[in-house]
């Protein structure tokens, strides 16, 4: 992907929400390392170059178009609110 960052490793992890960092697959090697890339994707910008492609994109596929500005209205969950 052109203008990609660094390092782009295009590895899908998808864990819990609250899942604790010693829950990772070993594949993306020790959690301090998975931690440390996040943060310093936080850091160095990676995140922020990330969503404005994201949104970008929507903009582009006329997802985001809000007549308002405001957000969609909250989608029900299947099984009825949570106990």
């Amino acid at each position: 992907m052109a203008g990609s960052p660094a390092g782009d490793r295009r590895d899908r992890v998808q864990v819990p929400d609250g899942s604790p960092w010693m829950d990772l697959p070993e594949r993306l090697g020790s959690w301090k390392g998975a931690h440390n890339r996040l943060r310093m994707w936080a850091a160095d910008g990676t995140w922020e170059w990330v969503f404005t492609a994201l949104l970008a994109q929507a903009d582009a596929d006329g997802a985001n178009d809000s007549t308002d500005g405001s957000p969609p209205p909250p989608v029900a969950h299947r099984e009825g609110p949570r106990a």
